[in-house]
């Protein structure tokens, strides 16, 4: 095949009328088949591109965080859990505060009032946040001695109570000062690095799965809606010309939607769907000219 041949088979869903009327008396099999393979692959570049966008920005927040942890814990502040009790105190002070409050990280990067302001406040004073007038808008948990709060409804000020020693029931005692946590802290960062590729190839085959049955659901209801219209526009196909019509433009539209996206980072307008109906209207209209 001559490379201008080539090219012409390839733009031909893109560019030609006849290209579908041939397309509506394929094999329904090999119209599927199709389906099957171009959905997967749109699906597979899909993931790839939002891996792509969001690992490096990710696993960097997750640095900094790690880092405000190590730096902004108090060198001289303990945690104790013992005889189903949590309980902190400040090594170096002879009169530790009451309530500790933890904020989120800066590198945190979160939509607006999507969750608290705040990680968490601790209080050694078995309480409730009700008697503190703590809202679940300013903290994502509330903790007592034997009791955790963690917010459930920002707009409601609502929050669900776990008890620690359920949370605890594995761990008679432990202790925690600030070379536990920064331990702790860089053993699970490096968890993340070292398993970062086994990640994103989840996340990408997660991606594409979830492409591909949304592109199905859409070809069913595509499908149905294009029936109809194609009958109150007096043309005549069977059930299965319908079928691999709406395939094959489906294909067409969404590779047009697909590359646009690629373009174009912040496409937010329904581009599959309504150049999938323009393409049908476009296509119809030339049909029944045709045939005037």
């Amino acid at each position: 095949m001559s490379s201008a041949k080539y090219i012409h088979t390839v733009l031909e869903p893109f560019t030609s009328v006849e290209y579908y009327k041939k397309a509506s008396n394929k094999s329904v099999i090999l119209s599927i088949l199709l389906f099957i393979l171009v959905i997967t692959v749109l699906g597979f570049i899909q993931g790839s591109k939002l891996i792509a966008q969001y690992t490096q920005p990710t696993v960097s927040a997750l640095e900094n965080i790690q880092a405000d942890v190590v730096q902004n814990y108090p060198e001289d502040l303990t945690f104790t859990w013992k005889n189903n009790t949590l309980s902190f105190q400040y090594e170096s002070s002879d009169e530790s505060p009451n309530f500790i409050s933890v904020p989120l990280s800066s590198h945190l990067e979160l939509p607006y009032n999507s969750i608290p302001h705040n990680f968490a406040f601790i209080t050694n004073t078995e309480t409730t946040p009700a008697n503190e007038d703590i809202s679940s808008q300013a903290y994502l948990f509330f903790i007592t001695p034997t009791k955790i709060f963690v917010a459930e409804s920002i707009s409601s000020n609502s929050w669900t109570e776990y008890s620690l020693s359920t949370l605890f029931e594995n761990e008679s005692s432990f202790t925690l000062d600030k070379t536990i946590v920064a331990s702790a802290a860089q053993n699970i960062l490096t968890a993340i690095q070292d398993n970062i590729i086994l990640f994103q190839v989840i996340v990408v085959l997660f991606l594409t799965v979830s492409f591909f049955i949304s592109k199905v659901w859409f070809l069913c209801i595509e499908t149905l809606l294009m029936f109809l219209f194609l009958k109150l526009s007096n043309i005549t196909l069977t059930v299965k010309q319908t079928i691999s019509l709406s395939i094959h433009i489906l294909l067409t539209t969404a590779t047009v939607a697909t590359l646009a996206e690629l373009i174009y980072k912040n496409v937010t307008f329904p581009l599959h769907t309504v150049s999938f109906w323009v393409v049908l209207f476009y296509i119809t209209y030339q049909w029944k000219k045709v045939k005037k």
